[in-house]
């Protein structure tokens, strides 16, 4: 929750639990992998389980709208740096 008491709504939460679980361990190629997650595994409510909910896919969708094109290949990219897939997730927050 913001300082101001505001309620984030579950697209803002799952993008930050998201951040979070990037932040933790980060992967390409795989929606999981070793503990890692990929940005679009970190979207999913549970880890390890492909289940797709709508904030999961609203969540996508501010992601796709910071990097303009596809999530997967842009995370794949092979000079994609951790810290430019937490830049992304920090703009798709800020787009509340």
């Amino acid at each position: 929750m913001p300082f101001d008491g505001t309620k984030l709504d579950e697209t803002t939460q799952r993008l930050i639990a998201g951040r979070e679980k990037i932040e933790h361990k980060w992967c390409k190629r795989a929606l999981f992998e070793n503990g890692a997650v990929c940005m679009i595994g970190a979207l999913l409510p549970e880890y390890g389980k492909c289940v797709h909910d709508t904030a999961s896919w609203a969540a996508l969708e501010r992601i796709r709208g910071v990097i303009g094109y596809n999530v997967t290949g842009w995370n794949n990219a092979p000079e994609r740096e951790k810290h430019e897939v937490l830049e992304v997730f920090d703009r798709a927050i800020a787009r509340y």
